[in-house]
């Protein structure tokens, strides 16, 4: 998915994975999450290739943070954030586990509880 944006915005956008092989292969999280948030940081950030969109994703613990910097797009109409709402609750229904958010004014963050395949 990230490969697609890349190839339409090159320069502009930016991922860096900090995950071992052996933790891809020990956790699962739920369809299309990653998505969902590298979806919310393009649309409500303003990126461009002297002011990239920097996006991370991280296993800290039992937790997969995804980080952006912020850099707010100025939207015509205010977002309903249901975007995260049915992450959240996916999440609730999924595993019983909950999402946290993090918004400062310089980093938005989601950390998402892993599941272990054990």
């Amino acid at each position: 998915y990230f490969s697609l944006h890349k190839i339409r915005f090159g320069k502009a956008i930016h991922l860096m994975v900090d995950i071992t092989e052996a933790a891809k292969d020990s956790y699962l999280i739920p369809t299309i999450s990653l998505q969902l948030l590298m979806e919310n940081a393009i649309k409500h950030n303003e990126f461009c290739d002297e002011r990239p969109l920097l996006l991370s994703v991280s296993l800290k613990g039992d937790l997969l943070e995804v980080c952006n910097e912020v850099q707010v797009k100025e939207l015509r109409k205010p977002s309903s954030r249901i975007g995260l709402q049915n992450l959240a609750e996916r999440y609730r229904l999924l595993t019983g586990k909950e999402i946290i958010r993090e918004w400062s004014e310089r980093y938005f963050i989601v950390r998402l509880p892993v599941l272990s395949i054990e």
